[in-house]
Parts: structure tokens; C-alpha cells; sequence
């Protein structure tokens, strides 16, 4: 139940006003299916190969990309991947975290062993370490998800995506029970 809340407080906290819609309707089939709308409004989803280590990113994102930015792990065994000012942004919040505390250790850990500087090749394409695509369980010339959320883009395995989706779903279906 946990994983299910934080999956939909972080949708939450990306679509806001959108998701506001949902919570004021009571009919479970409107809500995933207007989620499915959502869905498709924002691009979600979009699928690619890893074909040699490396990813095709959408082009709507590769204009802010193009400049430099930073891939690393993400939550729930996604990749992230950050311009380079997003990125600054979320080091220096890592980085304020008291380093006294052993969670905020282990998160700046994770965030930064894993992170590394990627270019846009002139296809479109940014290269997945293997050290990252072993965290988050993309294999090589298997089907990957590409996805925007909020500051990031995300790379999921997409066996990994749907499932996590559908877990999203079912949490939307049920939307009265976990706003209380």
C-alpha cells in the first residue's frame, strides 16, 4: 500500500490540476480512463530499443537535452535523466541533507555513484552505461520506455513500466480510499 501512495502523490505532484479533476469524481471508470487521457495529452510512454547501451530519445525532449545533462538512477529502478541545470539543482538539495543522518547518506549515495555526464549523438541517442542499465534492469536490445516527469526524463524497462503503471492504475481506481 505504501508504494501505491507514492506513486500517486508523486502524480500528484505532476499534474496537480489535472489530477484534482479526478479526485472530485467518484466513478472509478472515469478516472482511469481520463488517467489514460492524461496519459496520452502529456506523451507518456513513448517506447525505443536500447540497441548497443544506447537509448533514441523523443525529440520533444532532446532541445533541452542537447546542451548536456546528467543520467542517473531513479526511483523504483528507473533511469532519470537531467539537464545539467535540473541536475545542479538536485545535487545541491542532496547535498544540503545532514550528513549525520544514514538515510540522506545512502540517498546521496545512490544518486551520485551513479550519475554521469551524457551527450546527445547526432541520432538522438544518449548511451546507458552498464552499471545503470544492470540497476534498472534494461538488458540490451530489449523495449524501453521514454517518459517526461516534471523536471526529468525517465528510461523504464518496459516490463518494469507496465507493471508500475498498472499498479498506478489500480491506485486511481481506488482514489477514495487513499484520499480518505
Amino acid at each position: 500500500m505504501l508504494i501505491v501512495f507514492f506513486i500517486v502523490s508523486n502524480f500528484f505532484l505532476l499534474y496537480g490540476k489535472q489530477v484534482n479533476q479526478f479526485l472530485s469524481n467518484n466513478n472509478d471508470e472515469y478516472c482511469i480512463s481520463n488517467l489514460i487521457n492524461l496519459e496520452k495529452k502529456y506523451n507518456l510512454g513513448k517506447h525505443s530499443d536500447i540497441y548497443k547501451g544506447r537509448v533514441l530519445i523523443p525529440s520533444k525532449f532532446r532541445d533541452e537535452l542537447q546542451q548536456g545533462c546528467v543520467i542517473t538512477k531513479g526511483q523504483d529502478n528507473c533511469l532519470q535523466i537531467l539537464t545539467k541545470s535540473n541536475w545542479e539543482e538536485e545535487a545541491m538539495k542532496m547535498a544540503s541533507l545532514p550528513s549525520t543522518d544514514r538515510t540522506s547518506r545512502q540517498l546521496r549515495r545512490a544518486l551520485f555513484s551513479g550519475a554521469i555526464d551524457v551527450k546527445i549523438d547526432s541520432a538522438g541517442r544518449v548511451q546507458i552505461p552498464e552499471n545503470l542499465r544492470v540497476y534498472s534492469g534494461i538488458d540490451i536490445n530489449e523495449e524501453v520506455t521514454v517518459t517526461g516527469s516534471g523536471p526529468f526524463v525517465e528510461v523504464w524497462s518496459t516490463r518494469s513500466w507496465k507493471k508500475i503503471q498498472n499498479v498506478a492504475y489500480q491506485a486511481f481506481a481506488n482514489i477514495n480510499e487513499v484520499k480518505g
